[in-house]
């Protein structure tokens, strides 16, 4: 993986606090680990609001409106063995 971790050496010299924080990670790279833990806490947030049967019976009401588009009558048992 450190292959592909391209630096421009001119960044690093123009910001001295980046160079100090190098824990080498590209600042791509802590930008993505920094949005991965808002999303983490944001889901672990609204996870929270409800209880598994409010959560189930939201999966249950959701599914009751789906077509059930697997649900076809079979003509023939031909070939199946």
């Amino acid at each position: 993986p450190a292959l592909f971790r391209f630096r421009a050496p001119l960044a690093a010299a123009a910001a001295p606090a980046a160079a100090a924080r190098d824990d080498g990670l590209t600042e791509t790279e802590r930008a993505h680990k920094r949005r991965l833990v808002a999303r983490r806490k944001e889901a672990a947030a609204s996870g929270a609001a409800k209880s598994h049967r409010e959560r189930v019976d939201d999966l249950n009401e959701k599914l009751s409106t789906m077509t059930e588009h697997n649900d076809i009558p079979r003509i023939s048992a031909a070939g199946n063995g």
